[in-house]
C-alpha cells in the first residue's frame, strides 16, 4: 500500500491501520522517490506514506499519484486529503479519480476529511473514486479487497462427490409430515446412509424389559434416552442419563425418566463415547441462498462461546478445511500443548458429506449434529445426537 497525504496524522493513523490488518506499507525505492521529489516542498517525505504537507495543491496529489501508479512497486494506494481551507476539495477529487482511472489494475482509495457540505455534492458522482471520510475504514476496505484477490486466486477444487443410497434416505424423509423433527433412530439412520459415524443406538419400548434387552444388545457403558416429540432439548430437562456402568443404575434412571415423562413414546439407548471434543454440525434453509451449513465447538457450550463458521453448498475439499480452520477453536482441534487434537480428514469428511445431503434432499430444513465427539482417532469420531426437520 502507498499512502499520499498532505497531513502526517491521517497519514499515521492509515498506516497503522493497514499494518493492523495485514497490509504492508514498505518504503519507496531510491528511484521512486527521486521522481517523486522535484514534484513537492522540499521540506516533504518520501518515503511511505509520502506526506506532500499543506501546502500541496491538487495537482501536486495527481503528479504524485501518477508516478507512484506507474511504477509498479506498489498494489494498491491510498490518497488522503485534510482541506484546510473551508473551500470545497472538488479539483483535487476529479484530478486524482482522472489519474487512477489510466490503472484500472491497481486500486486506489481516496479519504477526503471534509466537511458534511463536501460529501452532499460528491454522492451519485459515478465518475470519481469512492470516497472515505477516515483512513481507518479505507484501510478496512483494502483489506477486504486483499482478502478478495486471494479467495479468486486459489485453485478450483471439484465438489466432493459421494456414493450414497439417496433412495433410502427419501423414504425415510418421506414418512415425517412437513414441519416436525424425524423420529431419532430415523435421523440417526440417515446419518449412517450417509457414511458418518454414530454411536451404536437402539430405540425400545418404554418398559424395563425392552430396555433391558436393549442394554444386553448394546452393552454397558451406555446412554439412556427419552423418546418424546414434546422433548426437543431433552438433556435441559432430564431425559438423557450418560455413562450408566450397571444395571442398577440403568434401572434407577429409567424409573426416574418414567415418573417424569409419563407419556415418553419410548426410549433410545445408545453407547456411551467416553472421550473426544465436542463439535457441532448443522444446516438450515435461508430464503436466498438455500441451505446454509455450519460447523464449530459443540456441546453445552455452543450458545455461550458462539464459535462457529459457515459455508454455502456445495462444498470442495478446499472449503471444507478453510470453514474448519476458520472457527477461533481451530488451534485446540489441531492439538496444543502435547494433547492430541481430532482426525482432521474424518471432521472435513462429515462437513462434505453433509453438504451433500441437505443439496439433494431439499425436504431438509433443519439438521443438527451436536454433539459429534472427535478425538485423534477415525474410529472414535462419532455422532451422539442428531435432529433432522423436514418441510
Amino acid at each position: 500500500m502507498a499512502i499520499i497525504t498532505n497531513a502526517g496524522g491521517p497519514g499515521i493513523l492509515a498506516t497503522d491501520a493497514c499494518i493492523g490488518l495485514g497490509l504492508r506499507v514498505p518504503p519507496l525505492s531510491k528511484e521512486l522517490q527521486k521522481r517523486i521529489a522535484p514534484h513537492v516542498a522540499k521540506e516533504a517525505s518520501l518515503r511511505n506514506p509520502v506526506d506532500l504537507l499543506a501546502s500541496a495543491e491538487p495537482k501536486d496529489f495527481a503528479k504524485v499519484l501518477d508516478l507512484v501508479l506507474a511504477s509498479e512497486e506498489v498494489d494498491m494506494a491510498m490518497v488522503i486529503s485534510v482541506p484546510w481551507e473551508l473551500g470545497s476539495p472538488m479539483e483535487m477529487v476529479e484530478l486524482v479519480s482522472s489519474v487512477a482511472k489510466k490503472y484500472p489494475k491497481i486500486p486506489v482509495l481516496l479519504v477526503i476529511m471534509a466537511e458534511e457540505k463536501f460529501y452532499q455534492k460528491v454522492r451519485g458522482r459515478e465518475d470519481l473514486l469512492p470516497i472515505f471520510t477516515f483512513p481507518e475504514t479505507a484501510a478496512k476496505a483494502a483489506s477486504k479487497l486483499f482478502q478478495y484477490s486471494q479467495w479468486k486466486a486459489r485453485p478450483v477444487e471439484p465438489v466432493a462427490v459421494f456414493d450414497t443410497p439417496d433412495e433410502q434416505v427419501e423414504r425415510l424423509l418421506n414418512a415425517t409430515p412437513s414441519g416436525e423433527y424425524l423420529p431419532q433412530k430415523d435421523a440417526f439412520q440417515i446419518l449412517r446412509l450417509y457414511g458418518i459415524q454414530t454411536a451404536e443406538f437402539l430405540q425400545v419400548e418404554p418398559t424395563w424389559e425392552s430396555v433391558q434387552e436393549g442394554a444386553r444388545r448394546i452393552g454397558f457403558p451406555l446412554v439412556l434416552k427419552v423418546v418424546s416429540k414434546a422433548l426437543i432439548h431433552k438433556s435441559d430437562q432430564g431425559g438423557v442419563a450418560v455413562n450408566l456402568e450397571k444395571e442398577e443404575e440403568l434401572r434407577k434412571a429409567f424409573e426416574e425418566m418414567k415418573k417424569k415423562f409419563p407419556s415418553l413414546e419410548g426410549f433410545l439407548l445408545q453407547e456411551f463415547v467416553p472421550t473426544g471434543y465436542e463439535l457441532i454440525f448443522g444446516a438450515s434453509k435461508e430464503p436466498r441462498f438455500g441451505p446454509i451449513l455450519m460447523f464449530g465447538l459443540g456441546g453445552k457450550f455452543v450458545e455461550v462461546l458462539e464459535d462457529v463458521n459457515f459455508a454455502i453448498p456445495p462444498l470442495s475439499p478446499q472449503s471444507a478445511r478453510e470453514t474448519i480452520e476458520g472457527i477461533r477453536s481451530y488451534p485446540i482441534l489441531r492439538g496444543i500443548r502435547g494433547e492430541e487434537g481430532v482426525h482432521l480428514e474424518t471432521v472435513q469428511e462429515v462437513l462434505l458429506r453433509l453438504s451433500q445431503l441437505v443439496e439433494r434432499h431439499p425436504r431438509i430444513s433443519e439438521l443438527d449434529i451436536n454433539p459429534f465427539l472427535a478425538n485423534s482417532k477415525r474410529e472414535n469420531c462419532k455422532a451422539v445426537d442428531v435432529r433432522i426437520r423436514v418441510e
